[in-house]
Parts: structure tokens; C-alpha cells; sequence
């Protein structure tokens, strides 16, 4: 018997150690291979259900049958084992479902971007043009700086992680802010001396500074 209870140990162990691994796969967004390990969890407990059977059917072929702690140690183990291979696939599915919200709103796509996309509104988008010309005389290998007039810009601010608005239509800020659909957006004022100055670079490294901030 305790032979038997060892094997029931071991089974639903590995059930519930592939189970854990399953899940840890899934939080890193292998999915695939969070697959993988639950059938391997799953393979492991139907063993540990074939001794299960196996005692059940001698108990029943005896009057009198006394099981000793070991073997109730076992028990429990199958009984967690089984437990944790539902919770898992729960968790896992929960996961899969945070995976394709994800990829639905561009959160990882945007994780692994490094260049940040610019646009620079004004009431025309006259003055900022001149603006783009400046800043892209020190932007990164790969930044995108764009401009536009306020009226077009619900069509496009979709595209652009960072959005800055030039101070003479600072009143339009919270209107733009509710334009945005993606918490990977972020609107700033223009520095106004920076503005007036036509300070490229420093309007630049302000953009800059607003997409470090969504990056992390």
C-alpha cells in the first residue's frame, strides 16, 4: 500500500507542478506553452486517477479495508492536484482574455516601440508646421512630428502618441484630451517661450519627456 501511495504522491505532484508552470507561462504571454503544461498536468492526473481506480476496486473486493496516514496523504494530494488544474485553467483563460484586450487597444505593440509619433496642433496648423521642420532637426533616427489644424484632427490624433497643443488654443486642451481612445496617448501644452522662440529642440526634448512617461 504505501508503494501505491508513493505513486499518487508522485503523479499528483507533477500534475500540480506542471499546473503552476502553466499559469507562469500564461503571465508571460506564452500561451502556447502554457498549453503545453497543462496537458502535461493533465496526462499526470489521469494517472494518478488510474491508482486511485485501481484502490478503489481492491477495497471493494474486501470486507475490512484500513487505509494508513500515508495513503490519506495521498488523498490529499490528489484532491489539490485536481483543484489546481481547474484554477489553472481559469487563470489561464483570464490571461489569454488581458492578452487579446492587449492587442485590441496596441499595448504591446506600443511596449516594444521606441519611437514616439508627434503631433502638433494649432488653430491652421500653419505655425507648427514651421515648427516640425525645427524639431525634426533634432529628433531621433525613426520620431514621426506631424501637424495639424484642430478641425482635423479627430481623423488622425488616433495615429500619434503624443499630442502638443500650441498655447493659443490651450482652451481646447480638455476637448482633445477626451479625443483620445488609447491610455497610450498623452496631450501637452507647448512651452510657450519655446513656442514664441520657435525653439525646436526644446519643444522636442518636451515631447519627449511626455512619451517617456506613457513608456513606462
Amino acid at each position: 500500500m504505501n508503494e501505491t501511495s508513493f505513486e499518487l504522491i508522485l503523479h499528483s505532484g507533477n500534475s500540480k507542478s506542471s499546473s503552476m508552470e502553466a499559469i507562469e507561462y500564461a503571465r508571460q504571454g506564452d500561451i502556447q506553452e502554457a498549453d503545453f503544461k497543462m496537458n502535461e498536468a493533465q496526462e499526470e492526473l489521469l494517472l494518478a486517477h488510474k491508482i486511485q481506480s485501481k484502490l478503489l476496486a481492491k477495497s471493494a473486493k474486501v470486507d475490512h479495508f484500513n487505509p494508513n496516514m500515508l495513503l490519506v496523504h495521498a488523498q490529499d494530494h490528489l484532491c489539490g492536484a485536481q483543484t489546481q488544474l481547474e484554477m489553472a485553467k481559469e487563470i489561464i483563460s483570464l490571461y489569454e482574455q488581458v492578452q487579446e484586450i492587449k492587442t485590441y487597444l496596441g499595448i504591446e505593440n506600443f511596449q516594444k516601440q521606441k519611437n514616439m509619433r508627434v503631433l502638433l496642433v494649432c488653430g491652421q496648423g500653419m505655425s507648427t508646421s514651421l515648427l516640425v521642420q525645427t524639431m525634426y532637426l533634432y529628433a531621433d533616427e525613426g520620431d514621426y512630428i506631424e501637424s495639424s489644424s484642430f478641425e482635423e484632427l479627430v481623423g488622425v490624433i488616433g495615429d500619434y502618441d503624443v499630442v502638443l497643443v500650441s498655447p493659443q488654443i490651450r482652451y481646447r486642451m480638455p476637448v482633445i484630451e477626451r479625443m483620445m481612445t488609447l491610455h497610450t496617448q498623452i496631450v501637452g501644452l507647448i512651452d510657450m517661450k519655446a513656442y514664441g522662440k520657435l525653439d525646436g529642440q526644446k519643444i522636442y526634448n518636451q515631447a519627449k519627456e511626455l512619451f517617456m512617461k506613457i513608456k513606462h
